[in-house]
C-alpha cells in the first residue's frame, strides 16, 4: 500500500499492492497501522456498499456538516468509476479545488476527509463502491454541491445520466461561498 498527496488538503489517493497467484488476488485494503503512518488516522464505524446500473450514472457530490462529517475511505469493487472531490471549506486555502481518479477493483481507493464534497460516476454497467466511514449517516446534516457546478470543474468521462433529482438541486461553490 502506497498513500499519496492530492492537490486537496487532506486527500489521500491509495495505491493498493495486489498479490496474485493461480487462485486469484487478495489485496489489503485497510492497515489501520499503515494508514496512520500515511497521516490517515481513522475508525471505521459504518461500511457503505453503493451499486449503479449503468454507465454514466453520476452520484453527489455530498457531504455532512460539522460535527456530523464524515470521512470515508472509498473502494470500486467491481467495474470502474472515476470518483470526484471538491474542497468546499471556506476556511481552506484549496476551497472549490477539485481531483478526480479512475477506481478499480484491487488497485486504488481513495481517502476523503470530513467536509469535503465527494461523488462518483460510473464507467461501466454493474460498478460497484465499498466506502468504510468514521461516522454514522445523518439525514438532517447531509449538504451538497450542484455535480455539474462549472465552478467546481469536474470533468466528467461521460455524459452524466440517471442523476438523483437532489443532486441536481444543491447549490453552486459560488452559492455556498456566500453562504
Amino acid at each position: 500500500m502506497v498513500v499519496k498527496d492530492t492537490a486537496i488538503v487532506g486527500v489521500k489517493y491509495i495505491e493498493l499492492t495486489p498479490f496474485t497467484d493461480p487462485r486469484g488476488v487478495f489485496v489489503e485494503g485497510f492497515v489501520r497501522e499503515k494508514m496512520k503512518g500515511a497521516g490517515i488516522d481513522f475508525d471505521v464505524v459504518q461500511m457503505n456498499l453503493s451499486r449503479s446500473a449503468a454507465a454514466g450514472t453520476v452520484r453527489g457530490m455530498h457531504w455532512q456538516e460539522t460535527p456530523f462529517g464524515q470521512g470515508k475511505i472509498v473502494y470500486c469493487v467491481s467495474g470502474r468509476v472515476f470518483d470526484a472531490v471538491v474542497d468546499v471549506r471556506r476556511t481552506s486555502y484549496t476551497f472549490g479545488r477539485t481531483v478526480g481518479y479512475e477506481l478499480s477493483p484491487q488497485s486504488n481507493a481513495l481517502f476523503v476527509p470530513k467536509g469535503l464534497a465527494h461523488g462518483f460516476q460510473a464507467l461501466t454497467d454493474d460498478a460497484m463502491l465499498l466506502y468504510l466511514v468514521d461516522a454514522p449517516y445523518s439525514p438532517p446534516h447531509e449538504r451538497g454541491l450542484r455535480y455539474d457546478d462549472p465552478d467546481a470543474k469536474i470533468s466528467w468521462p461521460l455524459p452524466a445520466k440517471n442523476v438523483a433529482p437532489k443532486d441536481e438541486r444543491w447549490p453552486t461553490l459560488k452559492e455556498i461561498d456566500r453562504a
